[in-house]
């Protein structure tokens, strides 16, 4: 049902943004809490460098100044600790299957 997956992981934003514009993916699902840079920064840097590919960003910060300062984040779906389980899958099937459509 599923096209081939492949999962790569990335300890710092700097190397998620290598693997981003490197790798080929359907879709990069990201913490919104990396150390060595912001969430923003590293969505802006792919998004300036790579054409095209939904950016989810994942949080368990639920705070009111953390959940406005991610709601200005350019990233195609922000789930806070409460969605990660119910609406991710959801939201990745969906976007497997639309991705095997067109394979």
């Amino acid at each position: 049902m599923y096209p081939e997956t492949e999962v790569v992981e990335a300890e710092t934003g700097e190397e998620g943004i290598l693997h981003a514009l490197t790798r080929p993916s359907s879709v990069i699902i990201m913490d919104g809490n990396l150390g060595d840079s912001t969430a923003n920064n590293i969505i802006n840097t792919i998004r300036e460098k790579r054409m095209s590919g939904p950016v989810i960003l994942l949080s368990v910060m639920n705070d009111k100044q953390t959940v406005k300062k991610l709601q200005t984040i350019d990233a195609d779906a922000i789930l806070d600790e409460r969605e990660i389980w119910t609406k991710l899958p959801l939201i990745l099937h969906s976007l497997l299957v639309r991705q095997s459509i067109f394979v």
